[in-house]
């Protein structure tokens, strides 16, 4: 989640690096990271580089879009829930 949160924050900044994989036909998308190791990465390969070009930008927009996580709960219940009195309430 945190990895998400930071790409997201840093969307604007992220170029990809699209190259051509060896093993297979087609291109992927790749965001490097500040020492080389990959943020991210397409999960296909895509047969035209054009449109490995689109895919990023699309993973880019949702990532943009992705709306703010919600706070994670603890599972425990509340004082006023479980009907307890507060003193002085």
């Amino acid at each position: 989640m945190r990895a998400c949160l930071a790409l997201r924050e840093e969307s604007d900044e992220h170029l990809a690096r699209i190259t051509h994989k060896k093993e297979g036909i087609g291109w992927v998308w790749t965001v490097p990271g500040p020492y080389g190791r990959a943020l991210a990465r397409s999960p296909r390969a895509y047969e035209r580089h054009a449109t490995c070009q689109n895919a990023f930008r699309k993973f880019i927009a949702l990532l943009a879009a992705t709306p703010d996580p919600v706070p994670e709960r603890t599972g425990g219940v509340s004082d006023d829930a479980a009907g307890v009195r507060v003193p002085g309430q």
